[in-house]
């Protein structure tokens, strides 16, 4: 029983919180939706009492300051304006240093070009042997393996140089190239913050959850500080590695004057022979660009970069604002701006050329007690047929009237306002009779039911039972009772009596 009530308070509760209306702006792309109960709708419509919750989504505050205006009507106000044309563009721009950072890193030993001779050469021997005892073949092969080995180390070197030189060249441009993304009105703010945060992940090389994951900005900025070492340190690799080369060559002559008869080995050393120059030429471009920069500290703006991806990461580039239903109709004007700080910084130059946004909407109330006045025609009916009286030859002898009659009315009509086009109503009022004939005296009095259309309720179609006076015979006389007047009138009265009405008025309000 327990975990029944607690079930059926939450659903009672989802269906509370699900009469809210919900209105999304999104300021990129200049345009406005709606939704209630979890689906889109085509107006904005909710509960009298209920919240509307107003969500500005692709919204770059680092440009935009946002300012509602809120007012209640009691009737449908007119809109002044709309939604301002977008002058945004597709996401076209972002950081040039991704295509400027590959052009300056060290190439690296395009060790593709021994594969081919290192593998025959390797296998010489059990395709043939070299004559004479003057030359050892194994060792010969463990030079050419060593030399593999080096290339192999010198890339392994060079990877680690170019990783450290891109961070130290994201440090340099960071503030100037992030702040022009940021502020860049043509830039989608949800693809933005996802570039970014890519950006920094590369930078960093963060883990699942954007953390630092095995170093800390001490210990990067210890690795920037030994870019200069270890430049130094691939420069003596590099140059063990041309000496190597040279002592090779050396061999592979000796080889040539020993044995000429194995093809295969006269062949790879003939295509190492020609391969020389390029190995050492490309060799001795590696040291080209290796100038050492110099040592500086870099932790406050590995702190600063850190910061900056933290805030991109939790901004979320929306922003909410509540206001509960009081009235019938509410209108609210999204007034966006541009920061002022734009006006003095002279690196947002794009965000100063962006151009202030607005959009306006009416959201209107049901649920309400409706009070309205409405006037208009309706046509009652006695129960009973009034009656004109008057004396022929001493006897009182009467005539029917017509039973029915038009009046002027005018109602005072009582309803609860639903979300619909026709609404039930109870009215009461009055009317004021336009006939001819004198069925009644005085005022007509109304009491029935109705029903209210349109969403200002302006026309009543209603009916119900109406009670007036009539003239009724009095002191005890009725038709065809003999009566001697002489100078008199015949006794009459004034009573009450009930009929019923039907009656189209139209709303005062």
């Amino acid at each position: 029983m327990k975990y029944f009530a607690i079930i059926l308070l939450s659903i009672i509760g989802f269906k509370l919180q699900a009469q809210e209306l919900h209105v999304y702006y999104n300021v990129f792309k200049d345009s406005l939706w709606y939704v209630k109960d979890g689906k889109d709708i085509e107006n904005p419509i909710v509960k009298k009492g209920k919240q509307i919750t107003v969500h500005l989504v692709n919204y770059n505050n680092y440009i935009y300051s946002s300012n509602f205006e809120v007012k209640q009507f009691k009737q449908s106000p007119v809109l002044v304006g709309g939604l301002a044309g977008s002058n945004s563009t597709d996401f076209t721009e972002m950081l040039s240093v991704y295509g400027q950072n590959n052009a300056a890193q060290a190439q690296l030993l395009n060790t593709s070009l021994f594969g081919a001779i290192f593998k025959v050469l390797s296998t010489s021997q059990k395709e043939g042997s070299i004559r004479g005892a003057a030359f050892n073949m194994t060792e010969f092969n463990n030079k050419i393996e060593s030399l593999n080995n080096q290339a192999e180390s010198i890339n392994e070197i060079i990877k680690i140089i170019n990783k450290r030189k891109k961070l130290k060249t994201f440090i340099d441009v960071e503030n100037q190239d992030i702040q022009n993304v940021k502020m860049n009105p043509n830039i989608d703010p949800l693809s933005m913050r996802a570039f970014l945060i890519s950006y920094y992940n590369d930078v960093f090389q963060l883990d699942q959850n954007g953390m630092l994951s095995n170093l800390n900005l001490q210990q990067i900025n210890e690795q920037l500080q030994e870019i200069d070492q270890l430049q130094n340190n691939l420069k003596i690799n590099i140059q063990k590695y041309q000496e190597s080369i040279k002592e090779m060559i050396k061999d592979v002559k000796l080889i040539k004057k020993i044995d000429q008869s194995n093809y295969n080995i006269i062949q790879s050393i003939s295509n190492l022979e020609q391969k020389e120059a390029v190995l050492l030429a490309e060799a001795s471009v590696l040291q080209y660009g290796l100038n050492n920069q110099g040592t500086r500290d870099y932790y406050q703006q590995l702190l600063n970069m850190y910061m900056n991806y933290l805030e991109i990461k939790n901004n979320t580039f929306t922003h909410d604002y509540q206001v509960i239903a009081e009235s019938e109709y509410i209108l609210f004007n999204i007034n966006l701006v541009k920061n002022d700080s734009l006006n003095l910084n002279p690196s947002s130059l794009s965000g100063r050329n962006a151009k202030n946004k607005s959009a306006q909407f009416v959201a209107r109330t049901y649920g309400d007690l409706y009070f309205g006045t409405s006037l208009g025609l309706a046509v009652g009916r006695f129960n009973k047929t009034p009656q004109r009286f008057f004396v022929s030859n001493d006897i009182i002898t009467s005539q029917d009237l017509d039973s029915y009659y038009p009046m002027f009315n005018s109602l005072i009509n009582i309803a609860y306002k639903f979300n619909a086009g026709v609404i039930p109503c109870l009215s009461i009022g009055a009317g004021i009779p336009i006939s001819s004939q004198e069925q009644t005296s005085g005022l007509n009095y109304f009491v029935g039911a109705g029903l209210l259309f349109g969403r200002n309720a302006k026309i009543q179609l209603g009916g119900g039972f109406m009670f007036t006076k009539i003239d009724v015979l009095s002191n005890g006389f009725k038709v065809g009772d003999p009566i001697n007047l002489g100078d008199g009138i015949i006794p009459l009265e004034k009573k009450y009596t009930q009929g019923y009405y039907i009656g189209l008025s139209f709303n005062l309000n």
